[in-house]
């Protein structure tokens, strides 16, 4: 059986925070992501997590680029 099939407890620490990123956003996502990049053989179960945090990083980003448009919007009206 080689190494990438075994599930680590690291693999399943990444899986959680991936999936508390999306109430958590990138108090959970940025940890996961450095977690992630120091643990290079990652089961399934790890790169799942990984991409999670990932995808609600990049989600949180749009949604402070949305926020900042909206308010800058919003004062150039006044």
């Amino acid at each position: 059986m080689s190494n990438n099939a075994q599930t680590t407890p690291t693999d399943t620490k990444l899986l959680i925070l991936g999936v508390l990123s999306f109430l958590f956003w990138p108090f959970t996502a940025v940890p996961g992501i450095v977690i992630g990049r120091r643990q290079p053989p990652l089961s399934s179960r790890g790169k799942l997590g990984y991409t999670l945090c990932w995808i609600c990083l990049i989600l949180f980003c749009i949604h402070l680029v949305l926020i900042s448009i909206m308010l800058l919007a919003g004062m150039s009206r006044h």
